[in-house]
Order: C-alpha cells, then structure tokens, then sequence
C-alpha cells in the first residue's frame, strides 16, 4: 500500500489511559485507529455517500456527554440564588454586584481552523476537507453549540490587499483571530514535498530597514541598496512607525517615476556581466528576486507556523495547552519525475526538512500529528491517502468537540450551575461593553452619577443615533462602579448586544436573576417558588426590586438603545408592557434609573411617572479631537496633520460619535503620504462608501445579498443560512468563483466571514431560534441597508423567495422529538411580506408545528395571530379555511403532534385573540376529553386534581361566563376553586385567580350578595400576602368597589376605588394608562350618586391623561371622552353630553372601524340624549339603528341586544306606539330572563318598560305584574334604599293611579321621592322626576299641592 503509518503516534495529544468509566463508550469510539474497523460504503469522492451515513460516523452522532446523560431534570427555584463554583465565587460576586470591571473571559462557541500549507499541491486535501468533512464536523458540533469553521485563505484576500503586498499581513491576522476565538484547535499544517513562496519582507521596523540598508553597504550591494530606497517607504500612520513593501500600483505618479529610475539604474549599474544580465518581466519580479535573495526570507508556510506556534513569541505560553490547538500533517511523496513535477517539488529541500523536524519535535508536546508515505502522487493509491488524511482530520476535531462538551457538562452537573454561569457570562458581556473608552462630555457625565448614587426616578437620554449615548452610559457605569459598595446592585444591560438582552421579557428575566443572586436572602423571602411561576418576567422583577429596596439597598438599573429591542418583540413598541415595572421601581426609594432611547421612541416614556427626558447635546470640536486620539492610541495609529484635519472638519458637520468611528475606521486604510482623501460629509455617505468598499473587495452582488439577508429578517440570519440563501444566486456565484470554484458548488464560507470582518464593529450576534444570528446594532446601517439594497420590490421579493426555497426544503423536524422552528418561524414571514397568500393559507392551515412553537409566549401568540389577520384582511375573508376551522381540525387530528398541553393552549389562543369562544369552548373539552353534548359527565364521571386540568376548567368557566351560560360557568368555575383550595391553600395565587373569576361571574349574572362574599375575601386574602401598596390589591379594591357599586352602596364603592386609585398612582404615578382607568372608575361612581361635578374632576384628569398618552385620536381617549358626555347627560347640561358623545363617536368610528360593537353603542347614546331633551323625532331614527346594527353584528341571543331595545321601547311608549314597544319590551324582558336569569337588575329594567308598554295597551293587570317583578327584584338584590328602587316605585306608581288606587299610587310615590333623597343630591334630576310623580299624583287624591319636603 502506498499509504504507511509513520512509527509517532499521538492521539490528540494524550499519551495515557483514561480510566474514568463515564467516558468508557467515548474511549472506545475514538481510538485513533477504530474509524479502519468499519467498511466505507463508498469513495471520499463519491459524493453519493453523505459522511454522516457511513457506519464508523454515523455511530459517533449519537454520543452525548455523560454528565448530561446522567442528569436529572429539575425545576429550578427562579426566587432563590444558585451556588457557584469556589473558583468562580469571589469573582462570580462582583459580577453579580454590577462591578464593570469584573468579567469573564468571553464564551467561545466556535472551532476555527486556519489551513496553512502551500496551496498548488495541496488542492485535493482543502478540497476534500471543505466537501466531505466540514459538513460532518458542522452537523456534529451543532449538537453541542459549536460551530466548525475551516479558515480558507484561497478566498477573500481582495485584488487591492495583493497590490498593496498585504496578503501575508492578512494570513498572520487569521492566524491570531483563529486563536483568539477558537474553543479548540486552531491550526493545521499540511507539509507535502514543497517549502513554497518566499517573498521578501511586507514591513520592516525602522531599526530592521536601517540595518538592511548598512548590510547592503556594506556588501556594496548598490542593486539591493537602491531598491530597499525605492519600494520601502516609510509609513508614520504605523505605530511603531515602518517601512512598507511598494508595488506598481501605488497612486503617486511621482514615486512610480522614481522606482522606475531605480530599475534603470539597477539595470545599468547592476554588479556582475551587464550583457548576462536579464531584467524580470515587470518591475514588482526584480524587486522580489533581488530582495528575496537579499533577505533569504522563510516561505509563507513556515511564517504562518511561526505564527501560529514555533515562534519564540510563544515562550510563555503553557506548550501542552498550545499543542492540544495544533494538528500537523505530513505528507512525503516519493521523487516524483512526471508531468507538472513542479507542482510537487521545488529546490528548497534543506528548509522544507529542517521546518519538517521542528514540527515533528513540537508535536511531542501533544499537538495532534500524522505523517504519510505517498508513492506518487497520480497513483490510485492517493485515494487512500485522501481516505485517511480527510478521516484522521475528522477524528481530530470530533474529538476536540466531544472534549468541550463533556468539559461544559461537567461544570452544568448539579442542578443551578448552569444557570449561574449562563447568567454570569450574560453580564460579563455588558460589563466588557461598559469597559470602552470613553471622553468628553464630564459636566453630563457628573450629573447623572449623581443621580445614580443619590437620586431615584428615571432619567431618558434622548438623541439620535450615533450621538454617543451608549458610550455616555458606560462611562456612568464605570463611575459608578468604582464607588459602590457591597449594599449595591448595578444592574447594566445594552440592549440588542446578546441574545437575552434581545427581547423586555429576557431583559427583566436576566435583571430578575441577577438581583436574586446578589441579595439571596432578600431574594428567598420575597417570593414563593409558585407566585414567581405565574407571573410574567417584568411583575416578578418589580416584586424583587420592591423588597430589596424596602430593605435600604440600592439598585442602579442602567439601560442602553431601547430601539434595539428585537423587532418581534411586542415590547419594542409597547414599552407599557414592561417599562412600567421600571419605572414603577423608579418610585421606590434607592432605586435609579437611566434609560437612553430615539427621539421617535419616547410616546409611552412621555406618559409616565418619575421621569425626565433630558436631550443629549452635539460632541464639541475639542470632544472630538479626545476621542479622535483615544481611537489612534487604542488602535496604534496615528495620522498626519492634514488626514487629521480632514476627518475633524467633516466630524464637525454631524459631531456623533458614530461618525468618528467610521471615519476612522476608513483611516486604517490610509497610508502616511496619502493626501488625496476625501471624507463622506454625513453618516449615511460614511456607510455607503463602506458598502462600496466591500463590493469591490468581494463583490457587489455578495455584499448586496448578504445585506439583504441581514435586513430581510426579524433578528438577523445565521451566516450558514446566509451562505445557503446567497448561493442560490448565480450572479453571486460567478463573482465569488473568479479565483476558485468551491467543491460544494456554493459560496466560500471564507467570503462571508470576511464580510463579517468588515463590518465586525457594526454587527451583534443575537440568539434566535437557537441559532446565532447576525444583525446590525446601529439603526443607521438598517436604515442604510434598506435604501441601498432593498428600495426595489424586486429586490425584495427576490431574497425571500430564495430563503422561502431554501427553508422549504428543510424538514419539519429536527429530531423525532424537536421541532425544526427556524423553518416554522421563516416560512410564514416570508410568505406574507411577498403577498403569498394562497400559501400562506396553505401552510397555516396544514402546520400545526407552526402554531405549536408560538403557543407559549404572549410574543409568539401575537406574532401567529398576525398572519391570520393580515391573511384575513389581504383576502377579505374569503380563503378555504378560517382560523377557527383550522385550529380546531389541529385538535381532532391523530397525528401525535398536538398534546393535551397544546390543545389547552389553542383554546385559550382562540378565546383571547379571536374572541371565537364557541370554538374555543369545544377545544377546551377536548384538552379535557369530555363530549360537550354529554351534561351528566360533569358530576358522575370527572374528578379532576391535576393543576393544568383545574386551570383548564377555570378557563371553561370563563368562556362559559363570556357566553352568558352562567349555571354553567357556576359549575366549573366552583369546581376549580374548591379544588384549588383543598389542594393549594386559599391564598394560593392560582385559588385568587379563580376566585377573582368566580366574583366577575357573580357580578355578570346579578348575584351581588355572592360576588361581594367573594370580592370581600379575595381582597383581604390580597392584602394579607401581598401588602397594602401592591397592584394585586389595587385589583381587588376594583373587583370589590364594582360590586358595591352594582348593589347600589355608592360610598363604599368610591372609598374603593379610591384606594385602587391611590394604590395605582402609588405605583405607576399620575401619568400612567391605569392611573387613567382608576380615574374613570372614581369619576362613574360619583356619577351615580349624583356628584356629577366630582366625577367630572376625576373624569377630566382621566381625560388629560389619556391625550398625554395616546393623543386625542384614540380609542382610550373616545372612552373617557363617552363617560364626560354620560356624566353631562345625567347632569342636564344636553348641549355639552352630545358634544362629547359626537366627538367620542367620531373618534371610534376612525379608529376602531363603523361595525364594531364599541362604536355603534354611540346611536343608542344619542338617542337617548335626543328623547331626554324631548326631540323624539331625532331620538327614534338613531335608536332605530342601534337596534339593527346591534343586531347585525352580535349573535341574537347577546345581551346587548336586550340593551338595544328597552331605550328603543321606551321612546314608543313616549309616541303612543305601545304595540311595537310592547314587543321590543316583552323581547328584551324574555332575552333578560334566557341570559341573565329572573334576580338580575337589569332585567328590572326591561320589566319596567313592559309595565309601562302594558299601561298604554290598556293590559293593567298584566302592567301590575310585570312592575311588581321590577320591584321584587330591585328590593331582593340590590336593596330598597338604592336609586333603581325609586324607578319600580315610581312604575308602580302609575300602575295603582290607572288602577284607580291613588292613595296605595301616592304612597309608592313619596317612596321614590323618599329614596331619591336619600341617595341623591339636593337638585338631582331624578328626585325632579320623583317629586313631580308626587305631586301629579298628589292631585288625584285631592290634597293639591304637596310641599316638597313631605
């Protein structure tokens, strides 16, 4: 055989047995030699035979680390601190303490490997690697978090770098980013039979040239000596300042003239024969020769494993630790005379060998090492060679990877310990991002440390982007840090940096974590393992920082660029989803915020409490020159005078810090005797000068369909999806194969790293879907990318449907277990933004996978309801299949997709974002297997314990109640709380929520006695866990205030609603959406008992808030806006309740459409308005249509319906229409009585105009029965001293008067009189009412005139 085994054999290093019996299976896999034992189905060049279905590899995928293996699941106490490792500990708290200069060092989740070797005769092998093996080592790796990276440099280097002599320059900078971001190996040599390219030196030190140019002297080497004058030139942009290798190309007509002088004089005055002198073919050939020669420089090869690791540099690195990162691969052909012989040989033995040796004594230390005996390389055994070079390269790495992982489970055995560490890298990564440089701007600077140390509140930074607020509030944090003592928690977070910091919920969760570890004792007592578990991240951070701060700690939260929240996130745009609980921590005492944000993104800010919005100046010129220098010093730089001035006059026009950065980033590009320069004057101009510069590195259609996909995405695309997409387009593939064509017919992968590198200060890695993404940081570059490259619909349409081809071919599953959610997630995206609404139909009608990953966050439940709507709105309705039929078809199916979990889930998703509560009723009991049709199953057959199954029968119960099927809502609703309670305990957050839905239910179906029983105990149950000043108890002082209000005790009702209101200020201050709700509720009971002036009060400030808020075109502000017109209305002043009813129906009628429910109640307002003021013909055309409308829209069994007809009946009765009233009447009353049942108010109401419909038809008896029942039930549910009680008095009233009764009529008028007296004001329109009934009725007894008081 061709192929021997060389007599060295290391396997990665490690020289002994590993006795550990946890990796036994591992041991056994990986034996260097065990890949020989299994047949290969087929050649390394059949591409045929994927490498992960071949026996040996194959096998190898289902390996998971032991310690993992081993593991048991356990639910973590989220309220409660975790341990840290003793290693970790002391720096662990400091982290955790907010001290910005405590970090780990930063989690390296790739293996990135650069191939040196020469490149002509070592086609076969990087081919080989990139085809066969990379994509098994990138499948494998994924299995574990780490990404495999192969570092080919046969792409990338742009035209430009080789003109400019910068290839090697860029080679030995991939090299250390290798190590620097490398988990593992970094470095492989391929040594064949040829030392290779020896070029001269590209830089000189000033010491090395001066050197050269005595040696040369010296020699009287006047050839050498003139070109060292004439290609090496002095850069003082370099630091240290260095000599640099010229070409031809340089842009100076003068010194090219002048290097042609020199190759004259070199020519003519060269030392040896003139005559035998041949000149090269071109000027940059003579200087290399004559120089090469001079210098006797090493090959390219042997400097990159210089670099890499047989450098002296290396001296005080651990060699063992540095081997283990190293493979060495020797391959020895065998004198080899044929065709292109060459290719295989050069005359440079004597330093190939001895370069041989070194390697081989450096793999000693424990470097991965093969060596090869190759015949020839034409031969057929060469296959065998490339069989066991690509298989031992595979061994090496998989290796490598099964060492990080099983290390990485080891350290996350023991429950919490990976949380920790999760969490302490999460802050390390904001706290390095705190440690940039940062200048200027001291006096701000001052001010808000300040209010960070002493302060409490929120201050807002305004400023557009690239005005330096991220680099103000690091250097606050900075400051603050060095200060703080241990009775402090500094809690930073740049938003967008990470992928926890993507997201509100994510950022609250992390904070949330952090304070738990800082102060675990606080942590511990503050929360129960089971309140923490139901409530939402932001309400659980908010209970922490009260407690902390109750306890006199301080808590500093410093938040950067709340634009750079993902886009997905419902957060980004509704800050009142979870700003308020940092704001509502701003109110605590030792509690300070700083927040930095857009102009365009500070509505919501606006609103709310304890804040200030204080706009970020411009730099100054003199700011700008500081931090012009710190960029020269941080990056060893320097510039002359004129490229100096040229980037401050043009800083000068924008002053931002983000211009500074671009600018002189472009600078690096500079040489010293540059001076035909020219800076864009804007930031937009700087990044599309750095677009273009790109496209002529790599070229335009790479660079554009890179950025695309980048701005083509929610959260930015993963550079393997991006290679995937960008590869489908054949004018990108013919620009990236002009040097080279890939094996796998796709773009380099080296191309898009190197994009990535150019833009590396522009770009954050997010997590998404479990893949990390990248996507810009600065708003700017988006709002750039999208002018520039997606303006054109074509363009756009263009890069999604070649990711929707590429995502379609993906399987559903990535596992039998796991769901392939980058597919579910990209698929419905993309087909809506390309107006595909056939297929998005289509597949969100036959995916449940798609609805099955969004069920469990509020964001992906919104974002899945989306595509339904825009589907529904695209299409008008008329696509195969609804929302509603869909889901529920995903429930019946016997696929084993959908569990009970899910089922539970679709119906709460359909009850809450499609009010489909018919359906969603029908999904709930089959989560619950129950036949709905079966009404006995309940009692006989169901016992239910579980806590999902008893939140599911609460979920029934409101559905039920939503439906108005109160009995059985009743039914399951107490069912559920007694469950609760005999297993949980009544104080149990799950019981309060229950028993909060028990007293709605109560209240909705006009049993007040029982829902103040219930609201009664819910609110001293609320008060007793959670304390006076919480929001839980501001909900139930309003379940409780409502009740009373119902029944009719009005004093009580607003002595609630004024502690929710307090409680709510309290909490969220004055400027806040539910101080504005409070408010209103203050200002409506007031209304009712007759205080009409004090609930204006409340009602105005609600008013005021609301247009602070959400501006007068709002739907909130046409709900306050209705409730002024109400309290208007009942005051008697008609001219300003239809002013406010009109405006409130104009608004609703814009904002919420002309059939929503909402805005057509607006006819029955004015209506009734109208028939007050006595112009009934106005009154019944727009009663009429309320009526009809009300009806067109809403099922005809809904209460409203029964809401529509009274007033309507009523006008009739007014008309002497009784016929038709007393069909409306006896409508409603029937209604009343089907959905509210016989007890309820408002079913007194309709009897109340029944009565009166049967008066006018003559039917007195029958008008008798109907008041009675009015009375009956006012006096049984709501008492005989409340104001609905002087209504069936006064009914009853006019029934004894028709019946000829008039003392019995005088009696229940002096009764309603006697009511009204007591509930009302002195002046209320209704004790008018009441004491004009007094006196008419007065007269037919014959006593005149009654005095009013009597």
């Amino acid at each position: 055989m061709g192929c021997v085994q060389s007599k060295i054999k290391i396997d990665g290093g490690v020289d002994k047995k590993d006795n550990d019996s946890d990796h036994d299976a591992a041991n056994s896999l990986l034996n260097i030699e065990s890949w020989r034992d299994y047949p290969e189905q087929a050649l390394v060049n059949d591409r045929s035979v994927d490498r992960r279905e071949r026996a040996y590899w194959k096998s190898l995928l289902a390996w998971a680390p032991p310690a993992l293996a081993k593991k048991e699941s356990k639910e973590e106490d989220a309220a409660h601190t975790v341990t840290l490792e003793d290693s970790y500990e002391l720096l662990a708290k400091r982290i955790i303490r907010g001290e910005i200069e405590a970090a780990l060092p930063p989690e390296k989740n790739s293996i990135r490997i650069f191939l040196s070797s020469t490149f002509n005769d070592y086609g076969a092998e990087r081919d080989l690697l990139l085809r066969d093996v990379l994509p098994f080592l990138k499948f494998f790796g994924s299995k574990f978090g780490i990404d495999v990276v192969i570092s080919e440099m046969r792409w990338g280097i742009s035209d430009e770098s080789v003109k400019e002599n910068r290839t090697i320059e860029l080679c030995m900078n991939e090299i250390e980013h290798c190590r620097n971001v490398s988990v593992g190996p970094f470095f492989c040599l391929m040594l064949g039979n040829r030392y290779g390219y020896r070029p001269p030196p590209p830089m000189l030190s000033v010491s090395e040239y001066n050197d050269a140019l005595q040696r040369a002297k010296d020699e009287e080497n006047e050839q050498v000596l003139l070109a060292l004058q004439s290609v090496y030139r002095l850069d003082n942009n370099l630091r240290p300042p260095s000599y640099v290798l010229l070409t031809q190309s340089v842009d100076n007509t003068s010194h090219k003239e002048s290097i042609g002088n020199t190759i004259t004089k070199l020519i003519r005055y060269g030392k040896g024969e003139s005559n035998s002198y041949k000149p090269p073919s071109n000027d940059t050939q003579l200087h290399q020769e004559l120089l090469t020669d001079f210098f006797d420089p090493p090959s390219v090869t042997e400097r990159e494993a210089m670099n890499g690791f047989l450098s002296s540099n290396h001296q005080d690195t651990d060699k063992h630790e540095l081997a283990k990162k190293v493979g060495i691969f020797h391959r020895n052909i065998e004198k080899y005379d044929g065709p292109h012989s060459s290719k295989y040989h050069d005359e440079f033995e004597e330093q190939l060998d001895d370069l041989k040796f070194r390697t081989k004594k450096f793999a000693v230390d424990g470097a991965f090492f093969r060596e090869y005996q190759v015949a020839s390389p034409v031969d057929e055994d060469v296959e065998s060679y490339l069989l066991e070079f690509s298989n031992d390269f595979c061994q090496w790495i998989v290796k490598s990877i099964i060492d990080i992982a099983t290390k990485r489970a080891e350290l996350s055995e023991g429950g919490g310990q990976s949380t920790s560490l999760l969490l302490l890298r999460e802050i390390s990564i904001h706290h390095a991002h705190a440690q940039r440089i940062c200048v200027g701007r001291e006096g701000i600077v001052r001010h808000l440390v300040q209010h960070c140390k002493t302060g409490k509140g929120c201050i807002v930074l305004r400023g557009s982007s690239g005005t330096g607020k991220t680099t103000l509030l690091a250097q606050i944090a900075q400051r603050i840090s060095m200060s703080s003592d241990m009775s402090t928690a500094i809690l930073v977070r740049f938003l967008g940096t990470t992928p926890a910091s993507s997201t509100s919920e994510a950022v609250t969760a992390s904070m949330f974590m952090q304070l738990s570890m800082a102060f675990p004792d606080i942590a511990s007592n503050a929360l129960s393992k089971e309140d923490a578990a139901g409530m939402r991240p932001p309400a659980r951070f908010l209970e922490l920082v009260r407690a902390i701060s109750s306890r006199d700690k301080r808590i500093v939260m410093i938040i950067d660029s709340l634009d750079q929240l993902d886009s997905s996130d419902p957060g980004r745009d509704a800050y009142e989803s979870w700003l308020p609980t940092l704001f509502g921590a701003g109110v605590l005492p030792n509690v300070a915020i700083l927040l930095s944000a857009l102009p365009g993104h500070l509505d919501t800010i606006e609103a709310m409490p304890l804040h200030r919005i204080e706009d970020l100046p411009q730099f100054s010129l003199e700011e700008g020159e500081e931090m012009l220098d710190h960029l020269c010093q941080r990056y060893a730089r320097g510039l002359e005078q004129k490229q100096r001035n040229e980037i401050l006059e043009k800083f000068c026009h924008e002053r931002s810090t983000l211009f500074l950065n671009i600018a002189f980033l472009q600078s690096l590009r500079w040489r010293s005797w540059d001076t035909n320069i020219k800076i864009p004057i804007t930031v937009n101009k700087q990044i599309r000068l750095l677009f273009s510069q790109l496209s002529k590195d790599f070229g335009p259609q790479l660079v554009q369909a890179f950025i695309s996909c980048l701005i083509s995405t929610p959260g930015g695309m993963n550079l393997d999806e991006i290679r995937e997409v960008v590869s489908m387009d054949n004018r990108v593939l013919s620009e990236a194969f002009v040097w080279h064509k890939t094996p796998d017919d796709m773009v380099p992968s080296m191309l898009i790293y190197k994009i990535v590198g150019g833009l590396e200060h522009y770009l954050v890695t997010r997590k998404v879907d479990e893949l990390d993404t990248k996507f810009w940081y600065h708003r700017k570059f988006w709002e750039a990318s999208v002018k520039e490259y997606l303006s054109a619909t074509n363009s756009i349409t263009k890069i999604h449907k070649q990711a929707i081809d590429y995502y379609a071919k993906q399987p559903t599953y990535v596992s039998p277990m796991k769901i392939n959610t980058r597919k579910m997630r990209q698929l419905p995206h993309r087909l809506r933004e390309i107006k595909d609404w056939p297929g998005l139909c289509e597949f969100l009608s036959n995916t449940p996978e798609a609805l099955i990953i969004e069920l469990e966050s509020e964001e992906g439940r919104s974002k899945y309801a989306s595509y339904w709507r825009s589907l529904n709105d695209a299409t008008s309705g008329n696509t195969n299949i609804s929302v509603e039929t869909a889901l529920q078809n995903f429930t019946l199916r016997d696929s084993g997709v959908i569990t009970d979990d899910h089922i539970f889930l679709i119906a709460d998703f359909l009850k809450e974002y499609f009010n489909a509560y018919e359906v969603s009723l029908k999904v709930f009991m089959v989560a619950l297997k129950i036949d709905i049709s079966d009404r006995d199953i309940f009692e006989e057959k169901y016992r239910i314990s579980e806590s999902r199954q008893l939140d599911c029968m609460s979920r029934i119960g409101d559905v039920y109640t939503r439906l108005s099927k109160y009995d059985e809502a009743h039914k399951w609703l107490f069912k559920s709380y007694s469950e609760l309670k005999r297993n949980m305990g009544e104080d149990h957050s799950s019981t309060l929520c229950v028993l909060s839905l028990l007293s709605r239910l109560m209240k909705d179906w006009g049993k007040y006695k029982e829902s103040l029983e219930y609201d009664t105990k819910l609110y001293d149950l609320s008060l007793k866990k959670f304390g006076e000043h919480h929001e839980r108890v501001a909900d139930a002082a309003r379940q409780l205030a409502r009740t009373h209000y119902l029944s009719g005790r009005y004093p009580i009702a607003i002595g609630y609603y004024s502690k929710n209101l307090t409680i709510r200020k309290l909490l969220f201050g004055d400027q806040h959406p539910q101080s504005a709700v409070a408010l209103n509720c203050v200002g409506m009971a007031n209304k009712v008992i007759g205080k009409y002036e004090e609930g204006l009060k409340y009602c105005r400030q609600a008013y005021d808030v609301k247009v602070e808020l959400y501006g007068k075109e709002h739907s909130d502000t046409a709900v306050t806006i209705d409730n002024l017109g109400s309290l208007y209305h009942l005051d008697g002043r008609f001219d300003e309740a239809m002013k406010c009813y009109k405006e409130a129906w104009k608004i609703k009628r814009s904002t919420l459409g002309a059939d929503h429910a909402d805005t057509i109640m607006m006819f029955g307002q004015i209506g009734r308005l109208y028939h007050d003021k006595g112009e009934l013909d106005k009154a019944l055309p727009l009663l009429r249509r309320n009526l009809s409308e009300r009806t067109r829209i809403l099922d005809p069994r809904h209460p409203q319906i029964a809401v529509a007809k009274t007033p309507l009946a009523a006008l009739l009765i007014n008309l002497k229409e009784f016929e038709e009233a007393f069909v409306l009447a006896k409508e409603a009353v029937e209604l009343r009585l089907d959905v509210l049942g016989p007890h309820h108010p408002y079913t007194a109401f309709s009897y109340d105009t029944l009565a009166l419909a049967e008066l006018g038809r003559g039917n007195i008896n029958e008008a008798e029965k109907a008041a009675i029942m009015s009375y009956d039930i006012r006096r049984d549910v709501v008492g005989p001293s409340h104001p609905r009680c002087a209504v069936a008095h006064m009914t009853l009233s006019k029934v004894r008067s028709a019946q000829g009764r008039h003392g019995e009529a005088l009696v229940e008028a002096k009764k309603a009189d006697e009511v009204h007296g007591m509930s009302l004001r002195e002046g209320h329109p209704f004790q008018q009412v009441s004491n004009d009934l007094v006196h008419k009725i007065g007269l037919k007894t014959g006593k005149g005139e009654v005095d009013q008081e009597e």
